[in-house]
């Protein structure tokens, strides 16, 4: 539904405009389907089977790619990228050029999308493909500890599960990017231990605030919101003592 046009954003205004010039284009002809009822419902009905078809088409072949392509990366792991050229969409009235192949579960990517910018080069494991209207977004365990929805397009492949030598858990790489962000070096398989050493100088609400915030139990990262409801302090309070604890942490 097309609202006011100052309620409208820059795309829904462009998207418009194009919606406009095709209907004077067209003029004559919407004047003979408009003051014909039956021909309205019929060219309805034409434009209904036309859209159904092509959906269940476009549904077929993507789920047969999905499995061509699973079983291409089984038998070839060593190659990342597959041969189908680009594919060019437009994104805030810009062109883009989505990713050269699509992610499945438990690729490890990086972060590079603007969209995303406090994830920017963040590394993370897919966890989830979410499919709505022929487009496709991924659900995403960010390192930091967040869950987020990007597009192909704002994420790097890194590596395949058929690739990592020694697989990290979505917990395990949460904890070793918290330990980099207060400058600590990772050690594998002791991390839980390094947690606990940089953690132990604090005091349990401080503690609380960063294992919430980066996902250091296991669950996602909540935010300062969700984090200031639960302690009775407000979002900024929360915001504040986090950069003085990180801080401290790498001093």
């Amino acid at each position: 539904m097309i609202g006011k046009p100052s309620d409208m954003t820059p795309e829904e205004k462009e998207q418009s405009q194009i919606v406009l010039a095709i209907l004077r284009q067209h003029k004559e002809a919407i004047k003979d389907i408009t003051f014909d009822p039956e021909a309205t419902r019929k060219t309805l009905c034409e434009a209904q089977e036309a859209l159904s078809e092509a959906n269940a088409y476009v549904m077929t072949h993507l789920d047969l790619v999905d499995r061509l392509e699973k079983a291409y990366r089984i038998v070839f792991p060593e190659i990342l990228l597959c041969y189908a050229p680009p594919v060019q969409r437009r994104e805030g009235g810009r062109e883009k050029v989505m990713a050269y192949r699509k992610f499945f579960y438990g690729d490890r990517v990086l972060i590079t999308g603007e969209k995303y910018k406090p994830h920017l080069s963040h590394e993370g494991r897919v966890t989830g493909t979410l499919i709505k209207s022929h487009r496709v977004t991924y659900k995403v365990a960010c390192d930091c500890g967040k869950s987020i929805k990007p597009k192909a397009f704002h994420m790097d492949l890194m590596a395949t599960p058929h690739r990592e030598t020694a697989p990290l858990s979505i917990h395990d790489a949460r904890m070793e990017h918290f330990l980099r962000v207060v400058g600590k070096e990772p050690k594998r398989p002791k991390l839980s231990q390094q947690i606990n050493s940089t953690l132990s100088k604090l005091g349990k609400r401080d503690t609380y605030i960063l294992t919430k915030r980066f996902g250091l139990d296991g669950d996602d990262g909540k935010t300062h919101q969700d984090i200031g409801a639960k302690l009775g302090i407000t979002k900024a309070r929360v915001q504040q003592v986090e950069r003085i604890l990180l801080q401290r942490l790498q001093r």
